[in-house]
């Protein structure tokens, strides 16, 4: 009897390492390391994205509150004209054209630009 109970030993230890259960496992850990990266990717890809999105908006928030001080201190028939955002990671670069009607003609007055830092307060 303690013959048959040595055999099942051997047969459970031999089933471990059957060449299909073997198969079986690769294939697991292939397909588990699969969706790790896939979901390494989709948050990084998130992250990012929102970085990026934040950053903007905040700097554009900041930039739209320096250019309403400029038209209340410098004189009349001074005018916002146009401006153009050069946009990086953690900083925005905004060229702002301001233009000054005489008579009928409208002369560029001045030209602004203004650097912001996302870390600036």
């Amino acid at each position: 009897m303690s013959d048959n109970h040595e055999s099942k030993k051997e047969e459970e230890i031999d089933f471990i390492s059957t060449p299909s259960l073997q198969k079986a496992i690769k294939k697991t850990r292939r397909r588990q390391t699969i969706k790790y990266v896939i979901i390494a990717v989709l948050t990084t890809v998130i992250l990012l994205t929102t970085l990026f999105i934040g950053s903007q908006y905040i700097l554009n928030k900041r930039l739209e509150h320096q250019d309403n001080l400029y038209e209340t201190i410098h004189g009349a028939n001074i005018s916002f004209a146009d401006s153009s955002n050069s946009y990086n990671l953690f900083s925005v670069t905004k060229e702002t054209t301001y233009r000054k009607s005489v008579g009928d003609r409208s002369i560029v007055w001045d030209k602004k630009p203004r650097k912001s830092h996302y870390s600036e307060g």
